[in-house]
């Protein structure tokens, strides 16, 4: 058994896409068989055990089927793609304000290409590196100011995308390493 984490994309905002975590949990368990199944907060975060394997169409494809809703991006990263992933932001000794440090998670690595799209898009004082399947990002004003939103860079990048603050990131790689 391995330790995964699943980043669900856009549920439970507001009264948007609901999907009470107490239910995905046990649907997680009960139907997909994953194991010792825990959630961080209200917005897609998922912390499992199971085998190695493609776990995020499974979970999609349950989400779809028990709430509903079809058009829920499911990205997973393994146990220690996560601890990296929390320790190497390089904007880290810029601030330790979690609202101004983000991190994307791509489901495909961007193609040379559209990384020099996103080098186009003007955002402020905002900076961000790429590195693999993730975009760190460095929002001085907040990220929920950012002209680099989630959208934005699925645009740019052409490639299914969803953030998290770093803050959420360290927990996920604490919750994933117990």
């Amino acid at each position: 058994m391995a330790t995964h984490v699943a980043l669900l994309r856009g549920i439970n905002l507001g009264s948007v896409r609901k999907v009470p975590m107490k239910e995905l949990r046990a649907h997680l368990e009960d139907d997909l068989g994953l194991r010792e199944v825990r959630t961080y907060i209200q917005s897609g975060n998922v912390v499992f055990e199971a085998p190695r394997g493609a776990h995020g169409p499974a979970i999609r494809a349950l989400i779809a089927e028990r709430f509903g809703h079809d058009d829920v991006p499911v990205l997973v990263r393994s146990a220690k793609q996560i601890a990296r992933v929390a320790e190497a932001h390089p904007f880290q000794d810029e601030t330790d304000d979690h609202r101004r440090l983000a991190v994307t998670f791509l489901e495909a690595k961007p193609r040379p290409r559209a990384l020099a799209k996103l080098r186009e898009v003007q955002s402020g004082d905002d900076a961000w590196e790429a590195e693999g399947r993730e975009v760190y990002l460095f929002c001085p004003d907040g990220y929920g100011r950012t002209k680099l939103s989630n959208d934005r860079l699925e645009r740019v990048l052409e490639t299914t995308c969803t953030s998290r603050n770093l803050r959420t990131v360290r927990k996920l790689a604490e919750m994933a390493s117990e």
